[in-house]
Formats: structure tokens, sequence, C-alpha cells
């Protein structure tokens, strides 16, 4: 069933919005709503992403996900900044492996990573969330 009104569950975040405009989930699930309904986010859906990421550049989630659309769209230069803090946090994460993974090839090549590129990367990274020393995420070892 192709939905052709927002999500339902969109509504309370809407009205969140409008309350309080500089909160960054209303604006995150507005961007996720296009692809809950297999549609290509649009420019105002990118923006609205762009805007959350400036309202928590401490969500390192986030500038994944953004990162992410960047590199979709070819902006390889914004990406390269929004992957920066996930490659480089101190608490590693197979996010942080995969942003890692990212800029390497970023780097290496001005040229758009393709779709498949892109899936070939992020699952031959680590996508495991494990630390440094092979422990979970609050870098104890198992």
């Amino acid at each position: 069933m192709i939905m052709k009104r927002p999500i339902r569950a969109f509504a309370p975040f809407s009205a969140l919005n409008k309350l309080e405009n500089d909160h960054p989930l209303p604006l995150i699930y507005f961007y996720h709503s296009y692809g809950a309904q297999g549609k290509k986010p649009t420019e105002t859906a990118v923006q609205a992403l762009e805007r959350a990421a400036e309202l928590a550049p401490f969500d390192l989630g986030l500038r994944m996900t953004l990162a992410m659309d960047q590199i979709q769209r070819g902006e390889l230069a914004k990406a390269r900044i929004n992957l920066a803090p996930v490659a480089h946090s101190p608490h590693p994460t197979g996010s942080t492996r995969q942003a890692q993974a990212l800029l390497r090839r970023i780097e290496s090549s001005d040229q758009p990573v393709s779709s498949q590129e892109l899936s070939i990367i992020l699952t031959t990274s680590d996508v495991m969330d494990l630390g440094e020393d092979g422990g979970d995420d609050d870098g104890e070892s198992k």
C-alpha cells in the first residue's frame, strides 16, 4: 500500500515543531517519513535533517545519517565534515569503523560513490558494536 499522506505518527512531531521549532526530533522524523513511505526525501526534508544536525551536533548517529544522504547525493565534501566526528569518536563502535572506511574512500577519490560501492563499504567494514579492545561499547571485554 502506497501512502499518499504523511504518516499519522508524524502528527505529534509536527505539532512539537510548531511549539518548539528548534527541537531536532520533528526534523529527523520528517526526513525519515519519506523513507518509511518508500520515497526519496525532498530537498525540504534534507534541509530538515541538516538543521537537526546543527541543533544536535553531539548525535553521532544523526551525523552518520546525514553523511550517508550527502554521499548518495554526491556531496562528498559535506559528507567528510559529518563523518569526521563519527570516525574519530573516542568510544569506537561499528559506526566509527564504517565512518573511517567511508572517509578513506572519499579521501582516495573525488569520484561519486555508487550505491553498490556504498553498500560494500558498509557491509565489509566492522559493523559489530565493539570497542577497540574487542569489548562491548562500554569498553569491557567479554
